[in-house]
């Protein structure tokens, strides 16, 4: 099986990226009897699976039937080994990967020299850069994978978790970790389907899926993204189309809701009425605006440098800013440029997709893309090991751009 897996495309095309994707050979027969193959792309991909929806799998069944495999810890010995792999690049992939790992080490340095710096800080940064490795190789996983019946394995999974999350018991469980595993596997199912119809029915799936999880920001940041994806596989007439009507729609259905539930409880009840209805009761929100003031009064305090954890000053603990900005209160200049740089290339992308022949791997990566900024802007921090992960496939189709569009390399749509 893993000479299937590692053989996707013709070893002469992968020669013209920059990546030596084959880690380990073993010459067979001709039939590919005793032949041996493991690659990078492989191992990315059994990482990702590993630390995102294997652990949501394992976290649900351990949560209701008390058997517990930890899958994600196993991901992240995996994703240590492939940060030890990314060494042995060459060219400008070397150079790239080793910019991105000065910058974790810079991190790494200013937590430990920090008057609140601890170990578990440093370790935050440590697993950050397995993660982002864990990216790069997985980009190269979504150019290489060629073969439906790979993908298939992918609807299972997306299925089981399905059935997991609404017959199994996610109560007491980090809704946020599950979330975000969630959502990746979905991303990676809608991109690949054609038909509207499909993507529409697993979007819908989807939805119910992580309202049942309570996650708000991740159902907001999946409406948004899955949005753009029909958006951007659509005709012009429709691309002026779709907007229009889901902004009459949105503007009735808001209404609508909120002469219905301002009679109602179930507006202070539910977490996802209140956020849009009654924000100002909504205590996470307003713990959240406080946690942005003292963040500015803490970059205005020590511009240049950070302090990180200066939130401990004031006796309150995990109270970082939920966006970029918490780049800047903690790690100074260094933070901001890089959150910048982020930023920068994560919109790189979405420009690109316009250049390009349509692919469904590019537009996987255009929707995480949108995903990822979303919570970078409005909801998450340099806690947030999703934001690793999509730099790292950033940063494998960046590198390898030019070699992908001109030897088209790029898998198109199949017919589902």
């Amino acid at each position: 099986m893993c000479a299937a897996w590692s053989e996707w495309i013709p070893v002469e095309e992968r020669v013209s990226l920059a990546i030596n994707d084959q880690l380990i050979g073993v010459p067979g027969y001709n039939q590919g009897r005793l032949s041996f193959t493991l690659s990078k792309s492989v191992l990315g991909c059994m990482a990702f699976l590993m630390l995102f929806p294997l652990d949501v799998v394992m976290q649900i069944v351990e949560n209701s039937v008390g058997v517990s495999i930890p899958v994600g810890m196993l991901g992240i010995f995996l994703a240590a080994f492939l940060s030890i792999v990314v060494f042995f690049e060459a060219g400008l992939a070397l150079t790239a990967l080793l910019i991105n790992f000065l910058f974790f080490v810079l991190f790494g340095i200013l937590v430990l020299t920090s008057k609140y710096g601890d170990f578990l800080g440093f370790y935050t940064f440590l697993r950050a850069f397995f993660v982002f490795c864990v990216g790069y190789y997985f980009g190269a996983f979504l150019v290489f994978e060629g073969r439906t019946r790979f993908y298939r394995i992918f609807i299972a999974l997306f299925f089981v978790l399905c059935l997991l999350v609404v017959f199994g018991s996610v109560k007491g469980l980090n809704y946020l970790r599950l979330a975000d595993g969630f959502s990746l596997l979905a991303f990676l199912i809608l991109a690949r389907f054609k038909s509207q119809v499909y993507i529409f029915s697993i979007g819908l799936v989807s939805i119910i899926v992580l309202y049942v999880m309570g996650a708000r920001f991740s159902l907001l940041g999946f409406l948004l993204s899955a949005s753009v994806l029909i958006w951007i596989r659509s005709s012009q007439v429709r691309r002026f189309f779709y907007p229009v009507v889901a902004l009459i729609v949105g503007a009735l259905v808001y209404y609508v809701g909120y002469f219905y539930f301002l009679s109602q409880e179930v507006i202070r009840e539910n977490r996802f009425v209140r956020l849009v209805y009654a924000s100002g009761d909504d205590g996470s929100f307003t713990e959240r605006m406080s946690q942005f003031l003292l963040a500015k009064d803490a970059i205005l305090s020590n511009v240049y440098f950070g302090e990180y954890k200066y939130y401990e000053a004031e006796g309150l603990v995990g109270a970082y800013a939920h966006n970029l900005v918490s780049y800047w209160a903690e790690f100074g200049v260094f933070g901001f440029l890089y959150s910048l740089g982020l930023v920068f290339f994560s919109t790189f992308i979405l420009f690109l997709r316009t250049k390009v022949d349509r692919s469904w791997s590019f537009d996987f990566v255009v929707v995480v893309n949108v995903y990822f900024l979303s919570g970078l802007l409005l909801a998450k921090s340099y806690h947030w090991l999703v934001i690793y992960f999509i730099i790292g496939v950033n940063l494998f189709f960046i590198i390898n751009l030019w070699s992908l569009v001109s030897r088209k390399i790029f898998v198109s749509y199949r017919g589902l």
